[in-house]
């Protein structure tokens, strides 16, 4: 059987110190595991960036929306994007709007 583990089989033993690539991995489980934590969170934390990012692009935040500034017009109660017509929704966030 050709798996991956023996392909590393053919590591030299100065790299895993002396030991098969297999007892090398289970003296050092916790490293392993912390590894794949930490690459897991920070995969989780980058996608949660960049989402967070892409919603809020262009939208003004409510401290700095003209509705609070006192202009005329409709601006969504959700996000204070300014309202285009008589749409029901608002573009930005999808919100309904009264």
């Amino acid at each position: 059987m050709m798996g991956w583990l023996n392909v590393m089989d053919h590591v030299p033993s100065e790299t895993l110190d002396g030991q098969s690539f297999g007892e090398w991995v289970s003296a050092n489980t916790g490293l392993f595991v912390g590894i794949v934590f930490g690459i897991i969170f920070a995969v989780i934390a980058i996608i949660a960036l960049v989402t967070y990012r892409r919603r809020n692009q262009g939208n003004p935040s409510p401290s700095q929306s003209p509705a609070s500034a006192g202009e005329g017009g409709r601006f969504c109660s959700s996000c204070g994007r300014k309202l285009g017509g008589s749409s029901n929704f608002c573009d930005g966030c999808g919100n309904k709007v009264k």
